[in-house]
């Protein structure tokens, strides 16, 4: 048997006209990934969204009326981007909204995928939660000071809607993967396949040639798959390659909450304009189920601060220049909050156009750069003291002299007033899998007609 589904991207205001041709050609549901913590945990402190609402918002008015009338499901997950509870219910707010609009009826399924914090130190406590590389210190105390946590759901909570006869699936947190490989997986495809498909079905149009809007079109049998592209897309075994080394620490092994996806011998082969057959994954099963947890807690307050730099003089000594600097800054804040503001506020400095992205790991120049700018973040818990380091900051560096200039610095800000301050700060702090009998004893499943 072939499953056959389509992959989508929704908020970016991609176009979407590939869905009707999709439809058309008897997709079994439309898929799309809407969340990462690519871009860090303000989306899980439900400070914000990925793309703005009003996209979203657009993207649900054109693409409901297609699936309905062909009676087609569209699934999502990690809804808004973080995938929080407050996300589903924004996201489901949109659909009742773009329903209401074009006079439609359905089925909705919201899948919650937060998880309380006493849960957790209970699965601590029993030792079913397993650190992952690099995880940091996770105990009872850390895990209750969490703003939020959610589990990264598998596929089973999908398969669970969808058998049940949803039409929409509104989901939080979940694997990415876990949104397309559930039904393929559910009608009979082994693992392998659903999974190998999967993985370059979950950031939609990205595995496309080019990279970019569209839909993307899989057909999943149990001996491998093929990707094709719908209203012009294009996909060559270059662009699927691509998105197999995409985020993957290894590009061969993707843990999932059921097992592992070995790749290390697939193929992918060209049969055909924009048609590809991708073979040789293979699935490992688990000997225990486990789900990522991902979780926030404040870091304080933030206030930033630029300053840019184009004089060669000051620039052939930047090094130099930027200890001395750096150091000045931290003497003024201590003469005003005493030696113990140390403790209580940190700085960091990126020199872009120098070494701000990689920091030490980028090779110095052989020659100076013509500019750098320069951005300080001072964080804090209290916002004042993270507004004064900054400021702090920002008049020290535009007025520090150079040890091979003995005139007036000459710097410059982009930035009036010069400080921005950027409110309450967040950080991920947990990097556990957590144990558990059964997939959906943990999240929660709330239905309603549309």
């Amino acid at each position: 048997m072939t499953f056959r589904y389509a992959s989508i991207n929704v908020g970016k205001g991609s176009e979407l006209g590939g869905v009707e041709e999709a439809c058309g050609a008897g997709v079994r549901f439309v898929g799309a990934d809407s969340g990462s913590n690519d871009v860090g945990p303000y989306m899980l402190a439900n400070q914000g969204t990925m793309f703005p609402p009003e996209n979203y918002r657009r993207d649900f008015r054109l693409l409901f009326p297609v699936t309905t009338a062909h009676r087609v499901p569209f699934v999502t997950g990690s809804a808004a981007g973080g995938g929080s509870d407050w996300g589903v219910d924004l996201f489901a707010g949109m659909v009742r909204e773009a329903f209401a609009a074009a006079g439609l009826h359905g089925r909705m399924a919201r899948i919650y995928a937060e998880v309380s914090p006493e849960l957790v130190v209970e699965h601590q406590r029993a030792g079913r939660l397993r650190p992952l590389r690099d995880a940091p210190p996770y105990d009872r105390e850390r895990i209750l000071g969490s703003e939020r946590i959610v589990q990264v759901l598998g596929p089973e909570p999908f398969q669970a809607v969808l058998e049940g006869g949803a039409d929409v699936v509104i989901a939080g947190r979940a694997s990415d993967t876990s949104i397309y490989a559930a039904m393929p997986a559910a009608a009979g495809v082994p693992w392998a396949q659903s999974y190998g498909a999967a993985r370059i079905a979950e950031c939609g149009a990205a595995a496309a040639d080019p990279p970019g809007s569209g839909v993307l079109g899989f057909d999943v049998d149990e001996d491998g798959f093929t990707v094709y592209g719908f209203d012009g897309a294009g996909v060559t075994p270059a662009s699927l390659g691509r998105q197999q080394l995409y985020e993957q620490a290894d590009p061969f092994r993707r843990i999932e909450p059921g097992g592992v996806l070995d790749m290390e011998e697939v193929r992918y082969l060209p049969i055909g304009p924009s048609r590809v057959r991708v073979e040789g994954c293979r699935w490992e099963p688990a000997d225990r189920y486990t789900l990522k947890l991902e979780g926030v807690e404040k870091a304080g307050y933030q206030s930033i601060a630029l300053v840019s730099i184009a004089d060669p003089v000051m620039l052939t000594d930047f090094d130099h220049w930027r200890r001395e600097m750096v150091e000045a800054v931290w003497e003024r804040t201590r003469a005003v909050y005493g030696e113990g503001v140390d403790e209580q506020v940190t700085l960091t400095v990126r020199s872009y156009g120098y070494d701000g992205t990689l920091g030490p790991l980028t090779p110095r120049p052989a020659a100076p750069p013509s500019e750098v700018l320069l951005m300080a973040t001072a964080v804090a818990a209290d916002p004042e003291l993270a507004h004064a380091h900054a400021a702090n900051f920002w008049h020290t560096a535009v007025h520090h002299p150079s040890r091979r200039w003995k005139g007036f610095v000459n710097l410059a800000w982009p930035l009036s007033p010069p400080v921005v301050d950027r409110g309450e700060l967040y950080r991920f702090n947990v990097h556990h899998a957590m144990e558990v009998d059964d997939p959906l004893d943990t999240c929660r499943i709330e239905w309603e007609d549309l």
